[in-house]
């Protein structure tokens, strides 16, 4: 359902549902609310250093990979670092342009003489 028609639904005027987002979110009831969340995270350790050091954890995340004939051995956890990659590319604004990897497009005729 659209945030609009929720809004609606739920009792908001048109007027603040027609951009529901920005509407929403200016709200003065919205706003205290978010202020109260806010230092409640930030009395929990919540606070921004609490998340780049939780993303550095992340970046280097392993992961115990047990052996049934030998020592268990501690390995990267790539699927967590590679979610935070994405994660830290938004973050950072990081915009990767650049080939799909292709080096050079052959013709039929050039790849069947190779």
């Amino acid at each position: 359902m659209p945030l609009g028609t929720a809004m609606r639904m739920a009792g908001y005027s048109k007027n603040t549902a027609v951009c529901p987002k920005q509407n929403y979110l200016e709200a003065r009831g919205v706003q205290t609310a978010m202020q109260q969340v806010k230092a409640r995270l930030a009395d929990l350790g919540v606070t921004p250093q609490f998340y780049a050091d939780k993303i550095f954890e992340w970046s280097t995340a392993v992961r115990i990979k047990s052996s049934l004939t030998g020592p268990d051995m501690t390995v990267p956890d790539y699927p967590t670092q590679l979610a935070v990659r994405e994660d830290l590319k938004n973050i950072l604004e990081v915009h990767v342009t650049g080939t799909d990897g292709v080096v050079r497009k052959l013709t039929i005729e050039e790849f069947i003489q190779k």
